[in-house]
């Protein structure tokens, strides 16, 4: 098989071929992680991810639920006051997704702030990767894929985040 294909249809049948091996890792992965979105009352990134979040996990399958510190209720997914596990978590930046590994109940953060569909899928990809679930990627690296248990800080998040410096989460989460 070419590696890289010259001529535009050579390119548009990798493509294709490589989006068709993608869905299949994602739709295995589902049954491997469920995905948790952090979220609080008047922030507007909230709902924008939320609904991103919706789409990805309804083309998937991915289960997800939504926690907040703050009694508030997801539009979106079946939601859960726990301001005991945003505090154990460190979370600092709402939203932030977090998938949780279910036979390890390993953690590693999915996405924080708002965050585009395709953007979701690069990071699960990732994570299909690390985990070694079947299939290939074309991604080269695991950089930007971080267990939450080695996040101590907001310091330490920020380094860790693909943002670099863009704050994307609502700004009155960030300043908490």
């Amino acid at each position: 098989e070419l590696a890289n294909p010259q001529n535009i249809y050579g390119r548009d049948l990798k493509n294709s071929n490589q989006k068709q091996a993608n869905n299949q890792i994602l739709k295995t992965l589902t049954q491997k992680i469920e995905l948790f979105v952090f979220r609080q009352e008047a922030c507007t990134y909230c709902d924008t991810l939320e609904k991103h979040l919706q789409t990805f996990a309804t083309n998937y399958g991915f289960a997800v639920e939504a926690v907040s510190p703050d009694s508030s209720i997801s539009r979106y997914f079946k939601t859960h006051s726990s301001p005991e596990l945003i505090k154990q978590l460190q979370l600092t930046i709402m939203p932030t997704v977090i998938a949780v590994v279910n036979e390890t109940r390993e953690r590693f953060e999915l996405a924080r702030g708002a965050v585009s569909v395709a953007d979701l899928e690069d990071k699960a990809l990732l994570l299909a990767k690390y985990l070694g679930v079947s299939g290939q990627t074309n991604e080269p690296s695991l950089k930007g894929l971080q267990a939450v248990e080695n996040i101590n800080t907001k310091e330490e998040a920020d380094k860790s985040s693909n943002i670099q410096g863009e704050k994307r989460g609502c700004r009155s989460c960030q300043e908490r």
